[in-house]
């Protein structure tokens, strides 16, 4: 990816753009933390996008956030999804021990704090459902052989 983002901003001359001297990527910093474009062109894959949950679109979920299935929440170097599994919502926050549960009417207000606190919220669109399935039957990458997924069982 960091190929292709220097490809791309490139001048038509071949030459860096001056702003990425050093190297450096606009895709992920040194930490490991992924930018937005990053992880929507990941989801892009499973033909899932992100809204804003500030954008005028987004009003409907706004007053309901339990029909939507997913939001991705950052804030400074830490992303984690709020997440819809079997009609049960969870917080899949890594630091955190284990998924917890957020009730239909906890939801809106997690939602309504975490953006008070600073949190950028996105709103997960398409059908996560589908995309949890394709995702699940793909092949583990050869590039990481150990890695593994959870049954739901196992989760």
């Amino acid at each position: 990816l960091d190929a292709e983002e220097a490809r791309l901003l490139s001048s038509p001359g071949g030459r860096l753009d001056p702003s990425l001297a050093g190297g450096e990527s606009q895709n992920v910093s040194t930490s490991g933390n992924f930018s937005i474009t990053v992880i929507e062109r990941a989801l892009s894959i499973y033909n899932i996008s992100l809204e804003r949950w500030t954008h005028p679109s987004c009003a409907s979920i706004r007053q309901h956030p339990e029909t939507a299935e997913a939001f991705v929440c950052h804030l400074s170097d830490h992303w984690f999804a709020l997440r819809k599994v079997a009609g049960r919502w969870y917080n899949l926050n890594s630091l955190f021990p284990a998924p917890s549960f957020v009730g239909d009417i906890y939801l809106g207000s997690a939602l309504t704090q975490l953006s008070a606190e600073g949190w950028s919220i996105f709103v997960v669109m398409g059908d996560v459902a589908r995309a949890s399935v394709a995702f699940l039957n793909a092949p583990l990458s050869s590039a990481c052989p150990e890695g593994r997924r959870w049954t739901h069982e196992e989760a």
